[in-house]
């Protein structure tokens, strides 16, 4: 029923219709009609012209009025279509979608009548109505109309996708994780293949498969939109099995997937070692990902995520092994069914054709080495040593280890000082902790080192060193490994032991057999003077600093004294016990504290005070608090909590007295009464250099070891430092072994001693210049890198002829 509206000649004027329509007077409205000559059989299709005519004058109200008398008088349903569609249109028009849909929803199952009826979700972005409603009318339909319902969905879910108010977050978004994809392989080591994937608002064609609705994800896979839920099983699922030492590959041929795998990946506190972890997607998923979700979690997880095309597979697996040297993944998750067969049928083909090749160099490699390492080889070192001909000295050490490789770098160029041939062999910045052994020994065969230096590991853990290597071992921490290892055969009579701590040596190394039968060598900390050294006419900007990295406080038990505690995570009575014991930590001297940690007795019975009182007062099993505090979870954070003490304790002391102190390094600025004074981390080197020398007093409050680390470098650089002192039998390596006391270098005893001292010198630049030079002297002349390096091939030279 599609009527040509009568001319205006023969219809009344619409100011005399649209009003008396609003009343609902259509006796009125029947006589003008008929005064126009409007026979009765042709009054309906004037009326509904007059409707069209109140749409098009925006008369929505008499329109709908006339319409709805007309569905009324009908005799015949079969010619309301028209009516409804109308009706329909003049509740879009309003936006009021609800209504709309309503009579849309009344009109015949056809593809325009579908398409009126989803496109009234598109107003308002509500995907999830459409879906639903969707949902509604495939159930109604065959499979092949189906289809041209989900092409309609699209169409509805690209519009609203189009829409400002929902691109420019999504853009906003997508520009963010372009920097945080730039910093992941392989786009951070090829930007050009970022490039490919940047798109903009006024990209044309731009189709979307994932979009956000406040907070809802909506993905389209093989043409049909749904809802992504959080699978919080699988997430649960995956976390576990994230844990270990292993490096991954993992397909996400979803979204959903993605999002399992990136929510279990993410964590508030990386660990510092980190494995590989190759996520193999589409690399068109990937850019709609950028969109929806925020990726930079995959950049402080526990793993160096690396993105490989899905579309490119095997040129990129192989050029990762092959061409970047990365360590082969010795673990695949699969999480969804195919994936087992797509591992099989697609992964491993490729991996083992690399496989296949370095085992080929492997076998050629231990040939060479064989040849070139003969039993006597240390022999030929000690003739090299004893003639001064200049050595070849490899040092092992990881990216993963920041001080280990300042270490490292400092003693390596104390050699290159010497006229040796240096080569530092560690990870590539991007990759994770490991290297490959074809690469070792690849790398020994071109470099031909006459001596292997490592901080804190052995030759055994590289099996195909040849063993006639001289190999030094530099402990730097007691490690695990360390302590565990009992078989004697597996230090041999070419590996030299030496230590930075002198109490280790006395006390600790030697209650080990493995370490009795090998003398073990004083080696203590050194710092490039290179690195560290004094600025000339340098202008004093800060009073007092201290440099060094606090715990993450989430690692201590700072969250239970500021009231931000994981719900249930201890008992009511447990939280007391932890409150009251960290409290009573927060109060009581420096020297206490320190003893809390060292001394055994002290510590047991400072601990037995506090479960008495909690006890008596709880009605609690004196032995259950005592028990609960010996956990591991607990333990460790009372570590972390105490060493945090330890650093911040003679700063808060400070800034009780109005002393204008400046901290330097992670977390600061995380504890409220640091935060005015945090001035964020420095980069070791030139950085932390330039600090050293702007400030008239550096801090060393090193916890257990007062010449470690910031020692040497503040004594290279020729600033004056204020070190604390730790009683002899708990000093890991006295400074007092190298410095004289008030003379070349100034201890603080307890926070009175501090503070007394740090008033007095600041008052005295000249004195604190000539303590500096002093100490700075002596450095050069007995402790430098150059010196270190010298003292070790003198010591493997000696120890060998006395064999």
């Amino acid at each position: 029923m599609q009527p040509e509206l009568p001319t205006r000649q023969i219809l009344p004027a619409s100011s005399h219709i649209w009003p008396l329509a609003l009343k609902r007077d259509f006796t009125s409205i029947i006589a003008l009609l008929s005064e126009k000559d409007i026979r009765e059989d042709d009054m309906g299709e004037t009326l509904f012209a007059l409707a069209q005519q109140a749409f098009t004058e925006q008369e929505l109200e008499a329109a709908k009025a006339i319409l709805f008398f007309l569905l009324e008088a009908l005799e015949d349903n079969s010619e309301s279509p028209p009516l409804l569609k109308l009706i329909g249109d003049i509740y879009a028009l309003e936006t009021n979608h609800e209504k709309a849909r309503e009579f849309y929803g009344k009109l015949p199952l056809t593809f325009e009548a579908i398409k009126l009826c989803l496109r009234t979700y598109v107003h308002n972005h509500d995907v999830g109505g459409l879906l639903s409603l969707r949902d509604t009318i495939i159930g109604r339909i065959t499979p092949e109309n189906a289809l041209h319902v989900h092409t309609l969905v699209d169409n509805c879910i690209q519009e609203i996708a189009a829409a400002p108010e929902i691109i420019t977050p999504h853009l906003k978004l997508y520009k963010q994780n372009l920097e945080h994809l730039a910093k992941l392989p392989p786009f951070s080591s090829n930007p050009s293949l970022l490039e490919q994937y940047q798109v903009s608002e006024n990209t044309p064609d731009r189709q979307q498969f994932l979009i956000e609705i406040d907070g809802a994800l909506y993905g389209q896979e093989n043409g049909v939109w749904n809802k992504i839920a959080s699978d919080y099983a699988q997430q649960e699922t995956l976390r576990g099995s994230l844990t270990g030492g292993a490096n991954l590959i993992i397909r996400t041929a979803s979204a959903k997937i993605f999002f399992s795998l990136a929510n279990a990946l993410s964590t508030e506190n990386p660990q510092f070692f980190k494995y590989e972890c190759w996520i193999v997607i589409n690399f068109e998923l990937l850019q709609q990902l950028l969109f929806v979700y925020n990726i930079s979690p995959l950049l402080r997880c526990n793993y160096v995520i690396r993105c490989v095309s899905e579309q490119n597979l095997d040129y990129e697996i192989t050029d990762m092994i092959l061409g970047q040297e990365l360590l082969f993944p010795n673990r695949s998750l699969f999480l969804q069914p195919e994936d087992k067969a797509f591992y099989s049928q697609i992964i491993q083909p490729v991996i083992s054709k690399c496989e296949n090749r370095i085992e080929g160099n492997v076998q050629r490699y231990e040939h060479q080495l064989a040849e070139m390492y003969p039993e006597n080889h240390h022999e030929k070192v000690l003739t090299k040593i004893r003639q001064g001909e200049k050595l070849r000295i490899l040092f092992q050490t990881s990216s993963f280890t920041s001080y280990m490789q300042y270490s490292t770098r400092d003693m390596a160029e104390g050699f290159r000082q010497l006229g040796h041939e240096t080569f530092i062999e560690k990870e590539q910045d991007d990759a994770g902790v490991g290297i490959r052994k074809d690469i070792c020994m690849k790398n020994l065969i071109d470099f031909q080192p006459d001596i292997i230096f490592n901080i804190n590991h052995f030759r055994y853990e590289y099996p195909w060193i040849p063993k006639s290597i001289p190999y030094a071992t530099w402990f730097q921490d007691l490690m695990p490994h360390m302590q565990a290892l009992k078989d004697q055969d597996l230090i041999t009579n070419h590996d030299f032991l030496f230590s930075f701590s002198q109490k280790w040596i006395r006390e600790t190394l030697t209650k080990y057999p493995v370490f009795r039968q090998h003398q073990i060598h004083l080696l203590p900390i050194t710092a490039s003077t290179k690195k560290y050294y004094p600025i000339e006419q340098c202008k004093k900007k800060f009073d007092v600093t201290f440099v060094s990295h606090l715990p993450e406080p989430s690692h201590t038990f700072l969250p239970y004294l500021t009231d931000e505690i994981v719900q249930n995570e201890y008992s009511k009575e447990s939280q007391d016990l932890i409150k009251k014991l960290i409290l009573s930590l927060t109060i009581i001297p420096l020297s206490d504290l320190f003893r809390f940690n060292s001394d055994i007795e002290f510590r047991k019975q400072h601990i037995d005070h506090i479960c008495s009182v909690v006890s008596q007062k709880n009605n609690i099993d004196l032995n259950v608090l005592r028990n609960f505090l010996e956990t591991n979870p607990v333990k460790e954070k009372l570590h972390n909590h105490w060493l945090m003490l330890m650093k911040t304790a003679p700063i808060s002391f400070l800034l009780k007295h109005n002393v204008n102190v400046k901290v330097f390094g992670k977390n600061w600025e995380k504890i409220p009464a640091f935060k005015d004074i945090s001035l964020g981390p420095v980069q070791n080197g030139s950085e932390l250099n330039k600090i050293f020398n702007q400030s008239r007093i550096n801090l060393n409050l090193s916890p257990g070891t007062s010449y470690h680390m910031k020692a040497p470098e503040l004594i290279a650089a020729r600033c004056f430092m204020i070190t604390r002192r730790i009683p002899y039998n708990w000093d890991t390596m006295p400074i007092e072994t190298f410095f004289t006391p008030g003379k070349e270098i100034i201890l603080f005893n307890d926070e009175a001693d501090l503070l007394a001292k740090i008033r007095y010198f600041l008052k005295r630049p000249k004195e604190r210049e000539s303590i500096a030079d002093l100490a700075y002297e002596k450095y050069l002349s007995e402790y430098t890198h150059g010196k270190t390096a010298a003292s070790t091939i003198d010591i493997i030279s000696k120890y060998n002829i006395n064999k």
